[in-house]
């Protein structure tokens, strides 16, 4: 798992170097060879649920590379996997993740309603902290704007801005930075 842990952070560091064009490559064929192994079974039951884990977070990390490199099929399969991967493991932080950035894609590919569909099942999630919180309403804001909606725009912008200024509470135990920008 440290292995692959590792290579979703040096994935980052070559995206932020290179640029998802000549990373999307390297990042969907380091997740194909972790999800031949989960697929195959090649490791003990004991270690499965962080297998998932880590697999989970490297098919984000590559999904955000695709979408990065403009490779929006890929994208959306890799946004799948971690999803699917991420439930497997009851990995909460990095299914919302996903979801932010799927969101963000389906508002890039003008599914306007998608895009705040799947912001709003982030903000449902419950017990998230006010950073994702706004990083949802954002997408809502952006995706309602995009639509015409201009009322409903400038309330979850409001809202956005309203739980930015209010910070991140140190109550929630995933209070922490997300990977991936507005």
């Amino acid at each position: 798992m440290d292995l692959v842990r590792a290579t979703s952070q040096q994935l980052i560091r070559l995206d932020s170097q290179w640029g998802g064009i000549d990373v999307a490559g390297l990042a969907n064929r380091a997740f194909s060879v972790v999800r031949q192994r989960i697929n195959t079974g090649g490791y003990s039951t004991r270690v499965e649920r962080d297998l998932h884990a880590a697999g989970a977070e490297l098919a984000e990390v590559a999904g955000w590379i695709a979408f990065d490199a403009e490779r929006q099929p890929l994208a959306t399969e890799l946004n799948h996997e971690a999803l699917y991967l991420a439930r497997l493991a009851g990995d909460r932080d990095i299914s919302l993740l996903t979801l932010l950035n799927a969101s963000l894609q389906a508002w890039y590919l003008r599914h306007e309603r998608l895009s705040i569909a799947t912001a709003q099942a982030v903000i449902d999630d419950g017990w998230i902290t006010p950073r994702i919180h706004a990083m949802a309403l954002v997408r809502q804001a952006r995706a309602h704007s995009r639509a015409g909606h201009r009322a409903d725009a400038l309330r979850a912008f409001d809202q956005a801005r309203s739980l930015h200024l209010d910070g991140v509470s140190g109550q929630h135990p995933s209070a922490q930075p997300a990977l991936s920008p507005c």
